[in-house]
């Protein structure tokens, strides 16, 4: 597996373990899905479907991307990359594409989500 070191390395060191993750991400960019500071829950991913649509903690690496960087967004897209191995468009919930990974590279499901901010979830309703 890779060597990231990020704001994401301890939770992806427990999922690795298979242990079952609750942290609060901070960001904007999966309004209204996710607000920054609420509290989520991160499975393992296993053997497991992933579908379009799926909340995943995945880390794009080389050559998608000039930089190795983790994300907690959306998986787009699902195409067939070799015989036996398919790849995943990951992009936030703003429409920004942050480009493919393979499921080796996912390395959990959000499974939970809880709205800690209640003046988000008031603003969320008279929209």
């Amino acid at each position: 597996m890779n060597k990231t070191t990020n704001w994401a390395s301890e939770i992806i060191e427990k999922l690795q373990k298979g242990e079952i993750v609750t942290f609060n991400p901070v960001g904007n960019s999966m309004q209204p899905l996710i607000y920054s500071g609420d509290e989520v829950t991160v499975e393992p991913i296993t053997n497991q479907v992933l579908y379009i649509n799926d909340i995943v903690l995945v880390t794009i690496t080389p050559p998608y991307r000039e930089k190795e960087k983790t994300y907690l967004h959306l998986i787009r897209n699902v195409a067939q990359y070799t015989s036996n191995e398919v790849r995943y468009l990951i992009e936030n919930n703003k429409g920004k594409i942050n480009g493919w990974a393979l499921k080796q590279n996912i390395h959990g499901r959000v499974t939970d989500v809880k709205h800690l901010n209640k003046e988000n979830l008031c603003n969320q309703k008279e929209n």
